[in-house]
């Protein structure tokens, strides 16, 4: 099943204001040292990446602590056409939908190095500052599906396409048990990332990819889209 990208807000109001502000005063800087492929039967030649140390401990904690104080909402199913319902059979979880393009541009610009600066006639010009941050308790979940690209509809960004799905994680997998995001190859392979507070998982739009239920604790990830712009004939 196909997800289009969630772009309407929680509950037909407009998305809550930046909390760029909320984040501590020292910048972080990414290591990125353990940067790796996820293995190719995992991607069928598709792009696939892990980069860590996006964020710093301090920045996930806060950026928790901040979407904790706002509260999350029941994450609805994008159905197409920009029509939602609440699904909790094929997804089940909270969320809480932030418009930054501050805290966008900075998760960007520590993860530009391993995206791909073109594709094809396509080139890379930055993050969706939509950011869908994402809440598992236990007994949630989100069934297999891949996500649709985001299209901008208007003004001097019209047509900006998103091919990327952005993820990252704002505590460690052991803060919960199970509910590891785990991407499908064709042969019906999986793997599982692994969580880790400020790691972030990069991968095409069109790779499946499922959260098996949470047994216990909490798991906190932020989403967004990976941009591109088409070049001028």
């Amino acid at each position: 099943m196909l997800v289009e990208n969630d772009e309407a807000s929680d509950d037909g109001t407009e998305p809550t204001a930046p909390i760029f502000d909320a984040l501590p005063v020292v910048a972080h800087r990414p290591e990125c040292a353990d940067f790796a492929e996820l293995t190719g039967r995992a991607t069928d030649g598709l792009y696939a990446v892990v980069v860590d140390g996006v964020l710093s401990r301090a920045e996930c904690a806060a950026l928790v602590a901040a979407t904790e104080r706002r509260g999350y909402v029941p994450a609805l199913l994008n159905k197409g056409r920009g029509r939602e319902v609440l699904e909790p059979s094929f997804r089940r979880g909270d969320r809480r939908i932030v418009d930054d393009p501050r805290l966008a541009r900075l998760i960007f610009d520590r993860v530009r190095p391993f995206v791909e600066p073109s594709r094809g006639r396509w080139r890379l010009v930055g993050a969706n500052e939509r950011l869908r941050f994402l809440k598992y308790a236990a007994g949630d979940f989100f069934k297999l599906h891949g996500d649709g690209s985001y299209v901008r509809g208007a003004g001097p960004r019209r047509g900006e396409t998103s091919f990327v799905t952005l993820l990252v994680y704002l505590n460690d997998g052991a803060d919960y048990a199970s509910g590891r995001t785990t991407l499908l190859s064709a042969d019906d392979g999986r793997t599982a990332v692994e969580p880790a507070a400020g790691r972030a998982l990069l991968h095409d739009h069109q790779i499946l990819h499922e959260v098996p239920p949470i047994e216990a604790g909490v798991k906190y990830v932020v989403r967004t889209d990976i941009m591109y712009a088409r070049v001028p004939d």
